[in-house]
């Protein structure tokens, strides 16, 4: 049974964890020693969201961003060849949340979670659904 891992990259990032395509847990990713469980963890394949600088971001924000997207990516290069970057857009339009403001996106992707797991929140909720696009639409689940 292959084990995923889903991350949701950010200062107040989190990963979800599926097994075969059974959902298993959602964890918040505070300190390092959250990356060193997902290296511990020896996942056969990571899906990481992919994304880019906003226009009107200040500088010290997209530093900080840069600096946590930067290890999470580096953490599932070390965790495993299969690396799946996801461009936001792709979950998003899947899972139909393409609109709305920043503040109503993450709302709705709380709801959006919310039908499949009691186990999600506002913070989580975008790290579960990335997980559920890759056992859906990309089958990383099968061997």
């Amino acid at each position: 049974m292959k084990k995923i891992v889903a991350i949701d990259p950010g200062k107040s990032g989190a990963y979800s964890i599926f097994e075969g395509d059974q959902f298993v847990n959602v964890y918040y990713l505070d300190d390092f020693e959250d990356y060193r469980r997902i290296i511990a963890y020896k996942p056969d394949a990571i899906i990481i969201e992919y994304v880019h600088a906003f226009p009107n971001q200040g500088t010290v924000s997209m530093f900080t961003f840069g600096y946590y997207t930067g290890i999470a990516i580096m953490t599932a290069m070390l965790a495993t060849e299969n690396v799946y970057k996801v461009d936001p857009t792709k979950w998003r339009r899947y899972f139909r949340l393409l609109t709305g403001k920043y503040a109503e996106r993450k709302s709705n992707a709380y709801l959006e979670a919310k039908k499949y797991t009691s186990k999600v929140n506002l913070r989580t909720a975008d790290a579960f659904l990335i997980g559920l696009y890759g056992i859906k639409a990309l089958e990383l689940y099968k061997e």
